[in-house]
């Protein structure tokens, strides 16, 4: 994360055990006399040792907010991380916070698909995909950001007069960072970049973080191409979910059309939440 430190300036948590043994984490940034556990991150929720229970998980979370009361900060704003990304049950957090009267303050609306469960894709997805095949695209895994990068700017730039979160020198650096963790699949259509879709992987997750096409692959159907490829791969390579990411505006609306082309492939919704613990 230190990427970004200069925009999120750190006060990350480390908790240890009588015997100085590490048992916690709690990644964290400070922002205006209020601890943010994650403010550069989707989520940020405590990191527990994979042996800790319910009890000790508890206090360590009472411990945190104990500390930062006395560190004299505000505000706690916490981001749980969403259970398909654990890798074992682990919602002690969720239970912490209504102990401590925290209120819910923002939520997230994110579509993810079950491979537990069958994939059903609608009609209207199958007969896009028939017709992208049709058009002659070709699915690629990359390390060559550049074009996509270029029509993800140009998308947001149109629709929200916004940047990439991330600058390609930034994504380009993760990447460097983490190969096979950051990944790129891009759709060409006669040598020509018309779609793109970055993943970040976990161990439980593959994970849509990036999304865009072009004219050309809206007109092709490139998305629906590489999102059937994508879903079959992961599941092919043992994931447990896929998820399409957020489908909700800045001010939380939901945006109804992207939605439903998530869920048109199967999917169902997951949700990143925010709390507010005040000290």
């Amino acid at each position: 994360m230190d990427y970004h430190r200069d925009r999120f300036p750190d006060h990350s948590l480390l908790l240890r055990d009588s015997s100085d043994k590490l048992r916690a984490i709690v990644p964290a940034t400070i922002k205006a006399g209020r601890v943010d556990s994650h403010g550069g991150l989707s989520f940020g929720g405590l990191v527990l040792d994979r042996n800790i229970g319910a009890t000790e998980a508890t206090e360590a979370f009472w411990a945190v907010v104990d500390h930062l009361r006395f560190e004299g900060f505000d505000s706690f704003i916490y981001r749980p991380v969403p259970a398909i990304y654990h890798q074992q049950p682990a919602e002690e957090d969720r239970f912490a916070l209504v102990q401590h009267q925290s209120r819910l303050i923002h939520r997230d609306l994110s579509s993810a698909i079950d491979y537990s469960q069958p994939i059903v894709y609608q009609e209207r997805r199958r007969r896009c995909i028939r017709k992208a095949e049709q058009a002659g695209l070709v699915i690629e895994e990359t390390q060559d950001f550049g074009d996509f990068w270029e029509i993800l700017a140009e998308n947001l730039g149109q629709k929200y007069h916004v940047k990439p979160v991330h600058t390609i020198e930034e994504i380009e650096l993760l990447q460097r960072r983490f190969p096979r963790e950051i990944v790129l699949f891009q759709a060409r259509r006669a040598g020509r970049v018309v779609a793109g879709v970055v993943l970040y992987l976990t161990p439980t997750v593959a994970h849509s973080q990036y999304t865009a096409n072009n004219d050309v692959g809206r007109q092709t159907g490139s998305l629906d191409l590489l999102f059937d490829h994508l879903i079959k791969r992961f599941h092919a390579e043992g994931k447990r979910f896929f998820d399409f990411g957020v489908s909700t505006e800045r001010d939380g609306s939901l945006n109804e059309g992207l939605v439903e082309f998530k869920e048109s492939f199967g999917s169902r919704t997951i949700c990143f939440d925010r709390y507010e613990v005040m000290l």
